[in-house]
């Protein structure tokens, strides 16, 4: 648990950390505050984990589970769209006019938000109720390797961006989210499958 706390906070944290290594203070500025603000919009989310994790590790309720990730991917998709439509009033009124040149790296941003909601409602909620929490530490370790990777390839070719840097943490996300779609899914559909054949006694 430890390790996969510590993968988390590598790949959505250090992106400031190497860019202030590699790059210039500006770059880190407008990186900075395009992730900032995709921290805050995953905080959202946050309290709804917290709640669902013991709930689906006592009661293994599948069905509920659905709906609640479901009006959570509806309401990170409602959140994007507002914010990709509203943010350039809105970062100017905040943070100032100069700040505007944060918004491609914040709409890369947007797409991530979609991605990490599915990649955490696919994750421990889910694992705690297979009993596999084994599979979704590994996942972000994972992720964290694909991120450095991808990082490493940027620095490399000297072409680390705002931009660039959003793409990586977002193609992370995604790896963790296919990691535990065919890991940890095709293990729930068994158990509901099972559950639904048992012959009434």
């Amino acid at each position: 648990i430890f390790l996969s706390r510590l993968s988390v906070a590598t790949y959505t944290q250090g992106g400031v950390v190497l860019l202030g290594i590699f790059s210039t203070p500006i770059t880190v500025s407008v990186y900075s505050v395009a992730e900032q603000l995709f921290k805050a919009m995953q905080s959202v989310f946050s309290p709804i984990v917290q709640a669902i994790y013991p709930y689906m590790a006592k009661e293994k309720n599948f069905s509920l589970f659905y709906k609640v990730a479901g009006g959570s991917l509806l309401l990170a998709i409602f959140g994007v769209t507002f914010g990709y439509f509203f943010a350039p009033f809105i970062i100017p009124v905040v943070f100032g006019e100069y700040w505007l040149v944060s918004i491609p790296a914040l709409n890369i941003f947007f797409i991530g938000l979609i991605v990490n909601v599915m990649a955490v409602m696919s994750g421990y909620p889910l694992a705690v109720a297979i009993g596999r929490i084994n599979i979704a530490n590994k996942s972000v370790s994972y992720g964290a390797f694909v991120y450095f990777c991808l990082a490493f390839v940027l620095i490399f070719l000297d072409i680390a961006t705002p931009v660039k840097f959003a793409m990586i943490v977002v193609m992370s996300e995604l790896f963790v989210f296919i990691y535990r779609s065919v890991t940890i899914w095709p293990i729930v559909y068994r158990m509901e499958s099972a559950t639904i054949r048992r012959p009434l006694i």
